[in-house]
């Protein structure tokens, strides 16, 4: 360490929520603009989630990366500012530690993810910013907490060492930012209670106020100096490696260095990456089926056990014994973890001389035999061990996995080994499909594959990705529907046929849309669409019970019952109970709705009519507020080119459109059977692209001849399976369902 640093002490004070009691009127303000936004949020969920990040994080998690950001924050804050004005004030002490500090050369140093709106309003409003040395707030350093950026850079500001500093946090993200920057942290237990901080080994005090803490015997409960996080003390007899100090290292590249050192090392020894083990249990298995045993049965009827698995923990009792936890994901939660016993009289004593050097994330794999611990936890006794697979990259800490949301998109590999969530959310996906595949199969549906290449792009009216065939010379699109395709197959004699698929839309990016997403479509011949909502609603339910174990889930910390009927509204009855207001005539007067609908920033196309009019203002008026299951029924002809008219009321489609929690789940329809009728309603697009609609469809010919040999009364529905999924794990964001969603290029 170089000498000539100062050797100055430094306390770092978090402001939201630190300073000041605030953190209330930030998750109204918040969850005020969301609602704006269409997204109702649990307080206290989003709070975890979320304390401590830059609004710009925030934004970005829930509107997706291509919000406008900087706008929205401005808007969100303007409504936390006139919320909280009247109540500014310093949590109870604050004067008088800071004071104190000063007097003993202390340091002082705001640290936040506040904007330099909020920093002004806050150290401005209460007279405090000429008492800091200095402040570091969002616009300062590029990543938020639980970052250590906004800390180190604020001890460097200081001009004290990051082990002579205290960082003073109401969150636990700004905990772990502390961590991660090797510095102590006094808890206010302003926001979160005590427990919430009980993982964290670096908190030296929990308090409600400042008022009862003096500066030096705060700096005396760290002495002697404080080492940095990630080196070991010598003084202990008990060595502790877990995933935390590994990924407190300021060097990441020095552990990969030392990492390939030690692979170079098993490469002369033979083979690094052996294929010769076979694992013959999983740690849930083992779990259920000997968890409830006692010490003493596992001693009489010994149990052998062949097991391989991710080393995620690792505790040292000198030389002679050492305990680990092997992860293997299994088990239908995806929480299978068991830990392992090894000692030098039965695993032998180069087996545990190897493990000495194995580091966390190394696959092992185990033989031995199960017993109880003394504190009444399965085990698995040791008799041999091998390094299956070197890991070269440190993982992630223990405590929140990978905090970065963006690199738990890009890095699923690395989320799906740190994230216990993240791999019950993918475990619930795979149920639920399942669920769907056998609940088609056992009304007699047919799964089919129709292809993703198209001439021409029809069965929605979307923008397609657009791509060329060399070996053909053509032009030809990426699937945005394969609803023409299976349609042919009922005229083809098959009655009944489902397609679980990947459709391509080349449209925007939001939390609720990806470009690349997976739809079941089904179709069944002599039906219509009463009989399609009843069968849609069973078939979702099924999914939830099979996926969640209960048809009630909660989402966003909001129940929503798919065990209740499903509503079924018109559109102009929606509007209706959700938008009071409009009279009858209103609704049905075009000229009205076009300049009703300037209010909302929207203009119709020109050949719209009084249903497609209607449509767009159910759109922007009652949508959002469907929460419960509701089927929109009864669609206009001119915005439903492919399904069959009513035969009772004119101008009306036999379709309806599927809504939960404010979004579109699901479209179905009776279908157009009547050829002649479909060609003039694609004559009708192909109108409406002409006149500017990208998303109008192309007259497709060949479907019209399919046709012509008659195709027998059908019903068909459209189900959104990654907006389902998002639903039944309670996941804000589609890319939290997808396992590798789109983003922009790394660079």
């Amino acid at each position: 360490m170089n000498a000539s640093v100062p050797a100055r002490r430094a306390f770092l004070f978090d402001m939201d929520g630190t300073i000041v009691d605030n953190m209330a009127f930030h998750t109204t303000s918040w969850l005020a603009f969301f609602e704006r936004q269409g997204h109702v949020l649990d307080a206290d969920a989003f709070f975890r989630d979320t304390a401590g990040r830059q609004g710009r994080e925030i934004i970005v998690k829930y509107l997706g990366e291509d919000a406008d950001h900087v706008a929205l924050l401005a808007e969100k804050e303007v409504v936390y500012r006139e919320l909280y004005g009247p109540h500014l004030a310093t949590v109870a002490g604050f004067g008088q530690l800071i004071a104190n500090a000063r007097q003993n050369g202390v340091g002082l140093v705001v640290g936040t993810a506040a904007p330099d709106e909020n920093i002004a309003f806050t150290l401005d409003g209460l007279n405090l910013r000429h008492r800091f040395d200095a402040i570091v707030g969002a616009a300062d350093v590029e990543r938020g907490k639980p970052h250590p950026d906004v800390f180190l850079k604020g001890a460097q500001l200081a001009g004290a060492l990051p082990q002579h500093c205290i960082v003073f946090e109401d969150a636990p993200l700004g905990v772990e930012a502390a961590r991660r920057a090797g510095m102590r942290v006094v808890v206010l237990t302003t926001t979160l209670p005590a427990e919430a901080f009980a993982a964290f080994d670096n908190v030296i005090a929990i308090v409600p106020d400042f008022s009862a803490l003096d500066v030096d015997a705060l700096f005396a409960s760290v002495a002697p100096a404080l080492a940095p996080h990630h080196q070991s003390s010598p003084t202990k007899n008990t060595m502790t490696t877990d995933i935390q100090e590994q990924a407190a290292a300021p060097d990441e590249n020095k552990i990969i260095a030392e990492r390939r050192v030690k692979l170079a090392a098993l490469r002369e020894q033979g083979i690094a990456f052996p294929n010769d083990f076979r694992p013959e249990h999983k740690a849930a298995d083992l779990h259920a089926q000997y968890g409830s045993k006692t010490r003493e049965e596992l001693e009489a009827e010994p149990v052998t056990v062949v097991l391989a698995g991710r080393m995620m923990l690792k505790r040292e009792a000198g030389k002679k014994a050492a305990f680990a936890t092997l992860q293997d994901a299994s088990g239908p939660k995806a929480d299978g973890r068991i830990q392992i016993y090894a000692t030098l009289d039965l695993t032998g004593e180069a087996a545990m001389a190897a493990l000495h050097h194995y580091d966390l994330g190394d696959i092992l794999g185990v033989t031995g035999t199960l017993f109880k611990t003394k504190t009444d936890e399965l085990t698995i006794k040791v008799t041999q061990l091998r390094l299956i697979t070197k890991s070269l990259r440190p993982l992630p800490d223990k405590f929140h996995g990978l905090a970065d949301q963006e690199t738990k998109y890009r890095q699923r590999y690395v989320d799906l080994i740190m994230n216990e969530e993240t791999r019950r959310t993918f475990k619930a996906r795979t149920a639920a499909i399942s669920s769907i595949r056998r609940f088609m199969e056992k009304n007699e549906f047919m799964e089919v594959e129709t292809p993703m290449l198209h001439t021409i792009p029809g069965g929605a009216a979307a923008k397609p990705f657009i791509t060329h065939h060399n070996a053909l010379d053509m032009q030809m699109f990426l699937r945005i529907a394969p609803e023409l395709y299976l349609k042919r197959l009922v005229v083809g004699g098959f009655d009944r046929v489902f397609e679980i698929n990947r459709n391509f839309r080349n449209e925007g990016v939001s939390i609720r849309h990806n470009p690349e997403f997976t739809m079941m479509e089904f179709y069944a011949a002599y039906t219509d669409y009463k009989w399609l909502m009843d069968f849609t609603e069973a078939v979702i339910r099924q999914a939830a019970i099979d996926a969640h174990g209960t048809a009630t889930l909660t989402y966003g910390g909001r129940e929503l019952d798919l065990a209740k009927p499903f509503h079924r509204l018109t559109i102009v009855e929606a509007i209706n109970k959700y938008a009071p207001g409009y009279k009858p005539e209103q609704l049905n007067d075009a000229d009205f709705i076009k300049e009703e609908l300037k209010k909302f920033g929207v203009k119709p196309f020109a050949t719209a009519g009084l249903g497609a009019l209607q449509l767009t203002l159910f759109e922007e008026t009652a949508e959002a507020q469907l929460w419960e299951p509701t089927y929109i029924i009864d669609y206009p002809v001119e915005v439903s080119p492919l399904a069959r008219a009513s035969d009772t009321v004119a101008g009306i489609t036999e379709r309806f459109e599927l809504f939960m929690v404010g979004r579109e789940i699901a479209n179905g329809f009776s279908e157009l059977n009547d050829a002649e009728d479909q060609s003039a309603r694609f004559l009708a697009q192909v109108a409406a692209k002409d006149a500017g609609d990208e998303e109008a469809m192309f007259y497709d010919a060949d479907y019209i001849r399919a046709l012509e040999y008659g195709m027998p009364p059908a019903g068909g529905c459209g189900i959104g399976i990654d907006r389902l999924m998002m639903i039944i794990t309670d996941s804000p964001n589609i890319r939290d369902v997808l396992l590798f969603p789109h983003l922009r290029r790394e660079d």
